[in-house]
């Protein structure tokens, strides 16, 4: 009987020693998601707007013209107002789902405004000048 539990023990002792000691493969860490994508474009204010730009602070001879044209274009929601002599200078900017646009340009140039029922009405300083802006959008086709 010895002998049996003998061979029994040896036979157990094999045993283990053929088993996979190894321990399980980790679990995988899930990857971090990527950061959420910018929001889309505010384009339901695209289309071409034009109307005045009008001086309300600053000399004549620092600022230009007490009053002048100026436009508009608005496509996927980027903006582009250009005034000025011969519409010369610009400031650019987004639409921003409520129809708000900040606008920035070169030498300083700072505005912001609002679109709303097809106006588009703001602000624009530049140093010393301030002007007034006031643009519809011009009807197309699509619209009509």
């Amino acid at each position: 009987m010895r002998l049996h539990h003998l061979a029994l023990a040896a036979s157990l002792v094999a045993l283990a020693a053929c088993a996979d000691n190894t321990r399980p493969a980790p679990t995988p860490v899930a990857a971090t998601p990527p950061p959420a994508a910018a929001p889309p474009p505010a384009t339901g204010f695209d289309g071409r707007y034009a109307g005045t730009l009008t001086r309300t602070a600053g000399s004549q001879a620092a600022c230009g013209p007490r009053s002048s044209r100026a436009t508009m274009a608005v496509a996927n929601g980027n903006a582009t107002l250009a005034y000025g002599p011969r519409g010369g200078r610009s400031a650019s900017g987004a639409a921003q789902a409520d129809g708000s646009i900040a606008l920035s340009g070169e030498g300083g140039v700072q505005g912001a405004g609002r679109v709303q029922r097809n106006r588009f009405t703001g602000q624009l300083r530049s140093g010393d000048c301030a002007y007034n802006v006031a643009l519809t959008r011009a009807a197309t086709a699509a619209r009509r």
